[in-house]
């Protein structure tokens, strides 16, 4: 149910802030994140930090549907990224800390595990470096110009 939740929210935060035009140019962020956030769960399981609960379907131990609201949330992160070399790293502290209390609802909720070696503080680095990397990638192959330029909003012009 918790990956179910994190799904209809993000999704939801998505269709409800960003244009569906712009959200027809960002799709492409979407598959490079639900990709990239895959690699580092799979990865991070595999090293025995932390395991899920509660799967429907899953992907080498990755909820499908955890992966389906990491493509809104990644293109979420980016459809807000500016050329502000300041404000990069913000957006990026500022995702990282709401993902950080995403996983702490799931750990509550019982929809992730971690182990004795997994903290808060480890999460929000880790997740920290997975957004920043993500932004990398993704104007790496999308371009500068799809991610800065464009409404962003509905609610301004």
């Amino acid at each position: 149910m918790e990956h179910i939740a994190w799904a209809a929210t993000t999704w939801s935060l998505l269709f409800i802030f960003v244009p569906i035009e712009r959200i027809k140019k960002i799709w492409v962020i979407g598959l490079v994140s639900l990709i990239w956030f895959f690699i580092v769960n799979y990865v991070f399981i595999q090293l025995g930090y932390f395991k899920y609960s509660h799967m429907i379907v899953s992907i080498g131990g990755v909820p499908l549907i955890h992966l389906i609201g990491s493509a809104a949330g990644g293109m979420l992160l980016l459809n807000w990224m500016t050329r502000d070399a300041i404000y990069k790293p913000l957006i990026t502290a500022f995702f990282s800390g709401i993902l950080t209390l995403s996983d702490y609802l799931h750990v509550i909720y019982g929809g992730i595990i971690h182990s004795g070696k997994f903290t808060f503080l480890f999460d929000y680095v880790l997740n920290f470096a997975g957004l920043s990397a993500l932004v990398w990638i993704c104007i790496a192959l999308v371009g500068e110009e799809v991610i800065y330029q464009g409404n962003k909003t509905r609610f301004l012009k």
